[in-house]
């Protein structure tokens, strides 16, 4: 029996179709992230803008000598000061945009666990979030998303195909050294795992078995 052929343009087409729909969901995350910013600013902006010039008709002069103006701009910037802090709190800093690893995809899923972390996995779970949170929570989750696209280099598409077709038998685990080809294909979901021989192994997922076929 001939070994599979290695399906580097299914691949390939596969890794391009999920980049779109990564590109979709930093674009969703990022519109609700710049939405909520705009509320959380133009709130205290409005408020304290308006109580500065009922101030400013009842005094005769505005305080300290800032206009309404002036002074909502001052509230909206400390709001959104306050709204960054809260975040920072909540998550891990800017820790959901660096590099990671194979081990932080998760199970079942093809996106890395800090981003899925800093989002509530889930763009719906925003909500769960303290209202001042969610904008820079969401400007940060489309960071994440975006930065965590699948690489497109020939050269890393051709290793993930080989890796692909090898695991049309059971692979184990240990024998598994090409990282960056490893993590593509479970990210995209191309990989199961088994026991063969008494070991953990990687095989084809249905969606594997699919680009192979292909």
């Amino acid at each position: 029996m001939s070994p599979p052929l290695v399906p580097i343009e299914a691949l390939a087409a596969e890794v391009r179709r999920r980049n779109r729909e990564i590109a979709l969901e930093a674009a969703v995350a990022g519109g609700m992230g710049v939405f909520s910013l705009v509320l959380t600013m133009a709130v205290p902006f409005a408020l304290v803008a308006s109580i500065w010039w009922r101030l400013a008709r009842a005094t005769g002069g505005p305080p300290f000598g800032w206009s309404p103006v002036l002074a909502g701009l001052v509230a909206a910037g400390l709001a959104l000061l306050l709204a960054g802090l809260v975040a920072w709190q909540l998550g891990d800093g800017f820790d959901v945009v660096k590099p990671f690893g194979p081990e932080e995809v998760l199970p079942g899923t093809s996106i890395p666990s800090r981003v899925a972390a800093a989002a509530g996995h889930g763009l719906h779970e925003h909500l769960g979030l303290p209202l001042l949170a969610s904008g820079p929570n969401g400007v940060l989750e489309a960071v994440g998303l975006w930065r965590h696209r699948h690489p497109t280099d020939d050269r890393t598409l051709a290793r993930a195909a080989a890796l692909l077709a090898r695991c049309a038998s059971p692979v184990p685990i240990d024998a598994i050294d090409d990282t960056a080809a490893y993590t593509m294909l479970r990210r995209l979901q191309l990989l199961r795992t088994v026991r063969a021989d008494g070991r953990d192994a990687f095989t084809l997922s249905e969606r594997g078995e699919r680009i192979l076929r292909a």
